[in-house]
């Protein structure tokens, strides 16, 4: 697993990591009668048994101890079978040629790949080590196998049952008057989209207020068509025209120019592509500086060309920097597959297989976007076990030290100081329930 970023040069930020790693060098997992589960440097005495968690000593008897893991293969005990399980109903289920039954397959080897996400992640929160890093990697073909199933459930090639027809009820009259529907934008007329692209092209009539609505409005109403992507990245341009760093409006000014974008209607396939590949030296040159514009642009013109025969898309794709999905044939900055990638995880609510994913493809990206959606998701996962935030408050001090501008830097470093002073304490787990060492909470004594 490739971790989380930590800036070269920076060992003030790289110290807590090191201090954690040293920490739980020899971290076994303590459950409790109540459920609870503690990781730390556990002891045991004649009668007792002893955990260190983050510096605080926290004493039990031998009797409210229910299980004393050494390792994560005995917390994770026969759900790893239910991998393999899973992995054979599936295969099973792609054998079956009767949709109903292939569905209720399906619906099997995922619950089972689902119960074994459950324990790995849990597991691997208990057990952070780096010695435990092959978890990272069976969590990662769980993630595989879960993305498959549910793309067959999804994709309607396992078929539900058909529902019992119900009759309809009798119509009854509203309470309240419908809301108004906004209504779609109209279809563009080819002369309006040419005279939109025209506007895009020359700087004299993007500065005439009028021009301008007419060609965003125009814009607006081409998508869906095979120009839509290239119409919204020019309508986002004239959006943020005033914004842009004066060397990326001078760049996209000088491609309207030489690739004659005004005529972009009528412009074949390859001439999408050629167009494309043109920015791929401004936005090497470029670095990043602001360039979102260009990016869209760039990639409104592939997508156009996808229309016709896409000879040299991929090509033209790789030379801008674009990478391919790994699970979809979809191409895009790495930023932006890691945040579509984020989505997905996000609406199937699995955040810790989204982490582990996110982690393994983009962990390497030296891109502010792409490590801040690893730090938001680090902290949705502590957010949703209870447990993990010292990791969360790491990855946000890293990025306070990596890529980026000095306010997105600024931004990280308010939000690792606001979760240290609020996240609970490991030992307590937020309950503020002091336990003395001596009695074990059995005594009751006055302190003056």
């Amino acid at each position: 697993m490739t971790p989380i970023l930590r800036p070269a040069g920076s060992r003030a930020l790289m110290l807590p990591a090191l201090l954690a790693s040293s920490a739980l060098l020899h971290a076994d997992v303590l459950v409790l009668d109540s459920g609870r589960k503690l990781s730390g440097d556990v002891s045991e005495k004649k009668e007792t048994v002893t955990i260190r968690v983050e510096g605080q000593e926290l004493v039990f008897g031998k009797d409210e101890v229910k299980a004393w893991h050494k390792a994560p293969a005995e917390l994770i005990g026969d759900r790893a079978a239910d991998v393999a399980a899973a992995k054979a109903i599936y295969q099973e289920a792609l054998r079956l040629q009767d949709l109903g039954q292939q569905g209720a397959k399906m619906k099997e080897a995922l619950a089972k790949a689902n119960r074994a996400r459950e324990a790995y992640a849990e597991a691997r929160a208990l057990f952070p080590e780096d010695r435990y890093a092959d978890l990272d990697q069976s969590l990662v073909q769980i993630s595989q196998l879960m993305r498959l199933i549910r793309e067959r459930i999804g994709s309607g090639t396992v078929a539900a049952k058909a529902a019992p027809p119900v009759a309809a009820p009798a119509p009854k009259a509203p309470l309240d008057p419908p809301k108004p529907v906004a209504p779609l934008p109209p279809k563009v007329e080819p002369s309006s989209l040419a005279n939109a692209f025209a506007t895009l092209a020359d700087p004299q009539k993007r500065a005439d207020p009028a021009a301008r609505r007419e060609a965003e409005d125009a814009f607006a109403g081409a998508r869906g068509g095979p120009l839509g992507d290239l119409a919204a990245a020019a309508r986002l341009f004239l959006a943020r025209e005033s914004s842009l760093v004066p060397d990326v409006a001078a760049a996209a000014q000088e491609h309207f120019a030489k690739q004659e974008v005004a005529g972009a209607p009528a412009f074949a396939p390859d001439r999408h592509v050629a167009a494309a590949k043109a920015l791929a030296g401004p936005l090497k040159a470029l670095a990043g500086k602001g360039t979102e514009a260009l990016l869209g642009l760039a990639a409104g013109h592939l997508a156009a060309a996808l229309a016709g025969p896409p000879a040299g898309v991929e090509a033209a794709a790789r030379d801008l920097g674009f990478q391919k999905s790994d699970d979809v044939d979809l191409w895009g900055p790495p930023e932006g597959l890691a945040a579509r990638e984020l989505h997905v995880w996000l609406d199937a609510g699995m955040v810790d297989l989204g982490l582990v994913q996110l982690r393994k493809d983009y962990g390497t990206v030296r891109d502010f976007g792409v490590q801040y959606l690893l730090a938001y998701l680090q902290l949705r996962d502590a957010f949703e076990k209870k447990l993990g935030y010292r990791r969360a408050v790491w990855a946000w001090q890293a990025l306070a030290g990596g890529p980026g501008t000095s306010a997105q830097r600024a931004h990280a470093s308010a939000v690792a100081e606001a979760l240290r002073k609020r996240m609970p304490c490991a030992a307590c787990n937020g309950t503020h329930a002091v336990r003395c060492p001596v009695c074990r909470g059995k005594k009751k004594v006055n302190l003056l």
